[in-house]
């Protein structure tokens, strides 16, 4: 049983609060204290302030060898990059308790976890390496991390108003009873350069399709994501059983790097259509050895995130006759075909950015385009608004939403399903 906030030790679950209340804590007191936190669950929202408290227990440097000199809480958009230093944790002198508050949204869906850098460590520069996690998991968060390597990963913080996502939460935790099939193969263009990379097919339990119902087909970007640490599978068979969709198969393609998804996923024609053509074969294929039929266009959905995001467009453009659906997922705006741009430029770029020129000088196709970005992604926001309005003045059927996060898997992961039930429709279940 999860015990009431006012079951806890004292009053206030603030950092202040927190801090008073436990310096130099009796062994007891502090043992009772972290007993309840462990049936608490963590992070703390204190009713009182609204602020949000995340812990880390350890000893400080310097009252034990194998202290630490620092404690940073790595929170996606709200204490990564330029506030860095609002991450830094306190410590309760004369205890193993570590604290920080931090006022945030009661919308918000966000990734975390804990780094221990040097107390004098400047802080962390350029992008995170590819497909690896250099944070640790919350050791008290009840909710199901989004990536687990041993401890490593990042868990999620679900602000009390956040939008739900019991596929991820409580879906997650259910066996897939669909069949995941995974070979590692090479497009064309990568047969050339003696590249391979892991193409991902997942089809439903054939219990829960339809006699002879073609199966409506998902393509997506960043597979080593989706499959390897997002548990999509699970989330989809936890829709479909609700109701909120319908059956579908997965076609996902995976990265070999950071430079490698960067060169495949900047507006890559090539490989583009060769994810259309070649690596949808093979799908194809598989399903149907399977006992599976693949729906035709209508029923085909492109989906990506980040840069992932700018190759769903980029495939609404070039490749209408393959995808009847694309959803662009925080799309890298900034980009252009020179490589020479990064995010940061977006706050010094005057007039439209590449892409949306693109879609500016193109005629209106009849793909439906479904646009979404975490409110907390700064200039990202006014530029997809405008992506929007051009969409629009140039007749494609377009629709934008905003979520509550930052450049993060904790709401895109929610945002896919809400694109999947927008594009499919809903599931026998909630229809009849």
């Amino acid at each position: 049983m999860t015990p009431r906030d006012d079951d806890a030790p004292g009053t206030g679950l603030d950092e202040e609060s927190l801090l008073a209340r436990y310096r130099d804590a009796e062994p007891a007191d502090l043992q009772r204290w972290w007993s309840w936190v462990e049936r608490r669950g963590t992070p703390l929202i204190d009713p009182a302030s609204g602020l949000s408290t995340f812990l880390w227990r350890a000893p400080h440097a310097a009252d034990a060898p194998e202290g630490l000199e620092a404690v940073h809480v790595h929170v996606n958009r709200v204490t990564d990059k330029e506030r860095h230093a609002d991450g830094l944790m306190r410590h309760v002198p004369g205890t193993d308790l570590w604290v920080r508050s931090l006022p945030l949204e009661a919308g918000l869906r966000a990734s975390y976890g804990f780094k221990f850098p040097r107390a004098d460590a400047a802080p962390p520069s350029g992008p995170p390496s590819f497909d690896s996690y250099d944070t640790r998991l919350d050791p008290w968060n009840p909710l199901p991390p989004l990536a687990d390597r041993g401890g490593h990963g990042l868990s999620v913080y679900r602000g009390p108003a956040a939008p739900p996502q019991p596929e991820w939460e409580s879906g997650a935790r259910q066996p897939v009873r669909g069949r995941i099939l995974h070979e590692v193969r090479a497009l064309p263009r990568d047969a050339a350069r003696d590249v391979v990379r892991g193409h991902w097919l997942y089809l439903p339990d054939p219990a829960a399709v339809p006699e002879a119902e073609p199966l409506p087909l998902l393509t997506l970007f960043d597979a080593e994501t989706w499959f390897g640490s997002a548990g999509l599978p699970a989330a989809l068979e936890a829709a479909v059983e609700a109701g909120r969709l319908r059956p579908l198969a997965v076609l996902a393609v995976s990265n070999t790097a950071r430079l490698d998804r960067i060169e495949c996923l900047g507006a890559n024609s090539e490989f583009l259509r060769e994810v259309a053509g070649e690596a949808t074969a093979w799908a194809t294929r598989r399903a149907a050895e399977a006992g599976f039929a693949l729906a035709g266009r209508e029923s085909r959905v492109v989906a990506g995130q980040s840069l992932g995001g700018l190759s769903a467009l980029i495939a609404a453009l070039e490749l209408p006759g393959h995808y009847g659906h694309a959803l662009a997922h925080s799309p890298s705006m900034w980009w252009t075909p020179d490589g020479a741009s990064t995010p940061r430029d977006m706050g010094r770029r005057t007039g439209e950015d590449w892409v949306t020129d693109r879609f500016r000088a193109a005629p209106a196709g009849d793909v439906r385009v479904q646009l979404a970005v975490g409110d907390r992604e700064g200039l990202t926001l006014p530029r997809l608004d405008i992506l929007r309005g051009v969409l629009l003045e140039r007749g494609w059927n377009a629709v934008s939403a905003t979520y509550g996060g930052g450049h993060d898997v904790a709401w895109w992961r929610g945002a896919l399903l809400d694109g999947l039930e927008a594009a499919l429709g809903r599931g026998p279940a909630a229809n009849g």
